[in-house]
């Protein structure tokens, strides 16, 4: 086995595995923290990744696993993790952040998204404010005070096992 080191304190080291597995293992001082397998799977905070990125992590509460930052501190996009096929040069869709309120306190948007025909479709939000929006971006665009907006051309049936609600996109329910 071969290895790196950094001369800190502790040291941090990259390292071949030397019980045979092939793995490359990156450590702080004795304690494991990121391996890359010879499968090419990626464990950090798991020294026996089964995904291809594999994180974890042993912290009581809600801990935060993984952070996807936007540099600007504006009004829009805020960050996003995007689906891709093909090699990454096709999205499928994502889920991700819009600022609808920047500076202190900060507020933003929770949207899924799917791509239809190259075009990205903001399926399901949820604001800052707990409302939440299907095929609209907006629950609250009329002033109703809702807390579930469906938008678009369509047909709205809730089902609770006990009866039935049915809305068509021309507003005639029963």
């Amino acid at each position: 086995a071969s290895a790196l080191t950094n001369p800190s304190t502790p040291p941090i080291t990259a390292d071949s595995d030397d019980n045979g597995s092939g793995q490359i293992e990156f450590k702080t001082g004795t304690s494991t923290d990121v391996v890359i397998s010879n499968g090419g799977r990626m464990g950090i905070g798991r020294t026996s990744p089964t995904h291809a990125l594999h994180v974890g992590v042993d912290l009581p509460g809600r801990p935060q696993v993984m952070s996807l930052d936007n540099a600007q501190n504006a009004t829009g996009d805020g960050a996003s993790l995007i689906f891709a096929t093909n090699n990454g040069s096709w999205g499928t869709g994502g889920i991700g952040s819009v600022i609808t309120s920047a500076g202190t306190p900060l507020t933003a948007d929770v949207r899924i998204s799917t791509i239809s025909g190259g075009n990205w479709n903001d399926v399901l939000t949820v604001t800052g404010s707990g409302r939440v929006g299907i095929n609209s971006t907006d629950p609250n665009a009329e002033g109703t005070g809702a807390r579930l907006r469906v938008g678009g051309a369509g047909h709205v049936v809730v089902d609770n096992n006990f009866g039935l609600f049915s809305v068509s996109s021309s507003g005639n329910g029963f």
